[in-house]
């Protein structure tokens, strides 16, 4: 197993909105494995929760299986992110495959954004389409991905014409026979927040915000569960558009 470098406290709270009927978003906490993510369902695609729900169920079982089939001592971190792109692979497979049973009009999709915390003091940090994984750290926030979306690759090939809608991702979990995630290898500090989140948070609720209410947060010394629940109130209060998910971690 990889156990957590630190000691962590860690919340995490989903919200339907003010628009939409169901939550399709889905989160993580695997303290034992020191893994943690959130998967926000694709709108337009039938199978959203459950493809978020499988992804989020499936995945730390899949990468706990893997583990077994070495010995601590043979679980380099290349080696421990080589097993867990296996599994995120595998589940990809798994909700791909879920979704053909349902026919081609019903493709189930999800988003995926996490990051598992070694005992080497790194974390791996993995995203599949624009759910997104930051780090506070020294009154600074950091986005440690980058979205998978139409939006993104416009911004970074020269916004050239008009932007693209800002919902349409490049890559889910589900929607194609394969998926390729991005990866980032970060250290880990003790007092570092992380936060992942689905685009309900972020698509209307800016980063400096974010900041101003983290270190609201630091400031008052309130529990994680708190902050997870600020950031949603201020996502509904800014409209509420899309199903918000907020996990907070905290290394100590």
């Amino acid at each position: 197993m990889t156990p957590l470098p630190l000691s962590v406290a860690v919340a995490a709270a989903s919200d339907t909105g003010k628009v939409r009927s169901n939550n399709e978003d889905a989160y993580l906490i695997d303290e034992e494995l020191g893994l943690f993510a959130v998967a926000d369902g694709v709108g337009g695609h039938l199978g959203g929760s459950e493809a978020s729900t499988i992804t989020v169920t499936e995945l730390p079982n899949i990468l706990r299986t893997a583990f077994i089939a070495y010995h601590k001592k043979e679980l380099t971190d290349p080696k421990i992110q080589s097993l867990l792109d296996e599994s995120i692979e595998a589940v990809n497979s798994e909700v791909y495959r879920a979704g053909g049973a349902k026919g081609n009009t019903s493709r189930m999709g999800t988003t995926l954004t996490g990051a598992l915390f070694l005992d080497s003091g790194n974390a791996l940090i993995f995203n599949v389409g624009d759910s997104r994984t930051y780090c506070y750290r020294d009154k600074t926030l950091n986005q440690i991905t980058t979205d998978q979306s139409w939006y993104q690759s416009w911004l970074d090939t020269g916004q050239i014409g008009s932007a693209p809608p800002k919902n349409v991702i490049l890559q889910g979990i589900g929607l194609d026979e394969q998926v390729v995630p991005d990866w980032v290898v970060s250290g880990c500090q003790a007092n570092d927040l992380w936060l992942m989140c689905s685009d309900g948070l972020t698509d209307l609720v800016s980063d400096d915000a974010i900041t101003s209410m983290l270190e609201d947060h630091l400031d008052k010394s309130q529990p994680l569960s708190e902050l997870c629940a600020t950031l949603i109130n201020a996502a509904n209060d800014a409209g509420g558009e899309d199903n918000i998910t907020v996990l907070a971690l905290k290394l100590k």
